[in-house]
C-alpha cells in the first residue's frame, strides 16, 4: 500500500514538472504559450507551428498549396504595418484600411459605399468619378470635391448653361434650364444665363422686350466703353452725363419697338412706319395717359388710352395736323375746324412739292 502511494506521488510530481517545462513564457511579460507552441518574434502572441508559421519572422512557402504561402512575415500578428496578421500583403478588399486606401469593406465590389479600388467611399465630393451603372443609378459625370468649378457642378454633374443649376464658377448669374439641359430664356434669366433686364443689350422676349440696345450715353454711344456704357463715369462730358437706357436707335428706353403713341418721336426706323410726330396717348377727354385705368373715370363709353387725333399729332403719327402736311385732317376737338382738302406745300411755281423753304424760295400752301 505504501509502495503504491509513493510511486503515485512521484509520478504526479514528475508529471507536473514535465508539464510546466513544456509551456513557453514569452519575453517582456508576454503571454505563456501552451506546450508545443511558440512565441512570435515580437513576443506578443503564441502560434502553433503545426498549423501556421506566420509570426516567426520568416516568409514561408506552402509547396502543396501555394495560395497558403506567406507573402510577408514581420514577426507579429498586427495589421496596418505593411504585413497583415495572416502574413499577406495589404490590398484592397482585405478588410483593413491601409494608406493610401480611403476605405476597405472587405470586398472589391462597386456601389456598396466603398469602390472596387478602395480609393472612394462613393460619395459626390470625394474627387473620384464614381460609376453606379451596375446598380441602375446615374453615374457621376465629374467630381471636383463637391464644389462648383468651371466644368463641374457641386452635385457632380457637368456644368453647362441650361442645366438649371446656377454655377457662378462657370460665369453663370442664373440658369433657367431644367432636366432637358438646354438653355432657356425666362423672365429673370437670359438664354446665356445672365440676369435679364432692359438695358443689358440682350432682347428677352419672355419678359416682353421687343428690342434692347443696352445702356447708352446721350449721344447714343457707350462713351469711353465704345458701343455700350456701364456706369455714369463712362459718359463724363457727354450730354447729361448719364449711362442709361435711351429712346435711341429705334428702340425706346423701355425696350420696345417704335410705336405710335409711346411719346417718342422716331422719324426713320427701318421696318416701321415713319413718324412725323408722337405726343403719346390720351383719354377720350384729351388728358394724357399711359395706362387704360387712367381713363376709367372719363364720361362715355370710350375708356381707352391711345394715340388720338385732334391734339397736334394724328393717331397714326403721320401728321402734325396742320394745313400743308398733305393729309386732309379732321379734328374731333370741337375747337378745330376740319380740313376740306390738303395738297401739301409747293414752291412759288405752284408745281414743285416741297416740305421746307430753301434759301431765297417760298414753300407754302
Amino acid at each position: 500500500m505504501f509502495r503504491f502511494s509513493l510511486v503515485a506521488v512521484m509520478a504526479t510530481v514528475i508529471g507536473a514538472g514535465c508539464s510546466e517545462s513544456k509551456t513557453v513564457q514569452c519575453e517582456n511579460d508576454g503571454p505563456v504559450c501552451p506546450a508545443g507552441w511558440e512565441c512570435t518574434v515580437d513576443q506578443k502572441h503564441c502560434i502553433d507551428p503545426l498549423t501556421t508559421t506566420c509570426g516567426n519572422g520568416s516568409t514561408d512557402q506552402n509547396l502543396e498549396d501555394p495560395s497558403k504561402s506567406e507573402e510577408c512575415d514581420d514577426g507579429n500578428l498586427e495589421n496596418h504595418d505593411g504585413c497583415n496578421w495572416d502574413c499577406k500583403l495589404p490590398k484592397c478588399g482585405d478588410g483593413f484600411k491601409d494608406d493610401p486606401e480611403v476605405c476597405d469593406d472587405g470586398n472589391t465590389v462597386r456601389g456598396d459605399g466603398c469602390s472596387d479600388t478602395c480609393n472612394s467611399e462613393e460619395v459626390c465630393g470625394d474627387r473620384v468619378k464614381n460609376d453606379y451603372a451596375h446598380l441602375g443609378e446615374p453615374a457621376e459625370e465629374c467630381d471636383e470635391g463637391g464644389i462648383d468649378t468651371p466644368t463641374c457642378n457641386k452635385d457632380c454633374t457637368t456644368a453647362m448653361c441650361g442645366d438649371g443649376k446656377t454655377n457662378e464658377a462657370n460665369n453663370e448669374e442664373c440658369d433657367g434650364g431644367g432636366a432637358a439641359r438646354e438653355p432657356k430664356e425666362t423672365v429673370d434669366c437670359n438664354i446665356d444665363c445672365t440676369l435679364a433686364g432692359c438695358g443689358d443689350g440682350k432682347k428677352n422676349a419672355t419678359r416682353g422686350e421687343q428690342c434692347d440696345r443696352g445702356l447708352l450715353c446721350q449721344d447714343g454711344t457707350g462713351g469711353t466703353k465704345g458701343e455700350n456704357c456701364e456706369k455714369d463715369a463712362d459718359c463724363l462730358g457727354i450730354g447729361d452725363g448719364l449711362c442709361q437706357t435711351r429712346d435711341l436707335q429705334c428702340c425706346t428706353r423701355t425696350c420696345q419697338n417704335p410705336n405710335c403713341g409711346n411719346g417718342v418721336f422716331e422719324p426713320t426706323c427701318d421696318g416701321f412706319p415713319s413718324e412725323v410726330c408722337d405726343d403719346g396717348k390720351r383719354c377720350a377727354d384729351g388728358a394724357p395717359c399711359t395706362l387704360a385705368n387712367q381713363c376709367a373715370s372719363v364720361a362715355g363709353v370710350d375708356k381707352e388710352c391711345k394715340a388720338r387725333r385732334g391734339y397736334g399729332c394724328r393717331e397714326d403719327c403721320a401728321s402734325a395736323e396742320r394745313c400743308g402736311d398733305g393729309i386732309t385732317n379732321d379734328y374731333p376737338n370741337p375747337t378745330s375746324s376740319n380740313e376740306a382738302c390738303d395738297k401739301g406745300m409747293f414752291c412759288t411755281d405752284l408745281t414743285t412739292p416741297c416740305t421746307e423753304k430753301n434759301a431765297g424760295e417760298v414753300c407754302a400752301t
